[in-house]
């Protein structure tokens, strides 16, 4: 027995998570499925955003999220809504809230940031772009040192998490000229 949604009609293993409602009944589909239909109603398993009342239905209606705080209340719920609306995951235009910079920065590993900047400088250093081989080391000195202060369970203490977050931060969304 496939397990096809219903309203791509295609075989679909991924967690319905959301209960749509079209004019005639209610079907439960998954996250990518329920952008594929304008006319739906969203019954959304996260609440209205507590700062400005707007439901993810009504993001997906409108195009348009009520406030800043939308970014982070329905987080991973709207990116398929960003991608639509802007055309494509790549072709975003204009500036995220500062809220979900920030947010974006807390959620990556020290680890993981310290392993994809060696392998961008080894690259850079490869392709003689020393310059910016350069500014990327002094980005991993700065993370390797948070690391050797980090407990023996390999955690980062409030200071350093908040200073890691700030390095995150400046390097994924740099300051424009």
């Amino acid at each position: 027995m496939s397990d096809a949604c219903p309203i791509t009609g295609k075989p679909c293993v991924k967690y319905k998570g959301y209960s749509v409602t079209d004019k005639k009944k209610s079907h439960a589909v998954c996250e990518d499925c329920m952008h594929h239909k304008s006319d739906l109603i969203i019954a959304s398993p996260v609440s209205s955003c507590p700062f400005c009342g707007m439901t993810l239905d009504g993001i997906v209606k409108t195009s348009k999220t009520g406030c800043a705080n939308c970014y982070d209340h329905f987080s991973t719920m709207i990116v398929h809504i960003v991608a639509a609306v802007q055309g494509g995951a790549d072709n975003h235009k204009g500036e995220p809230p500062a809220s979900f910079k920030m947010a974006v920065a807390e959620s990556v590993g020290a680890v993981a940031f310290a392993s994809d900047i060696l392998t961008k400088m080894k690259t850079a250093a490869k392709e003689e772009r020393y310059e910016e081989a350069d500014e990327l080391g002094a980005v991993l000195d700065e993370v390797r040192l948070l690391l050797s202060r980090s407990n023996e369970k390999g955690e980062l203490g409030p200071d350093d998490k908040a200073e890691l977050a700030r390095i995150v931060h400046d390097h994924i969304f740099p300051k424009s000229a």
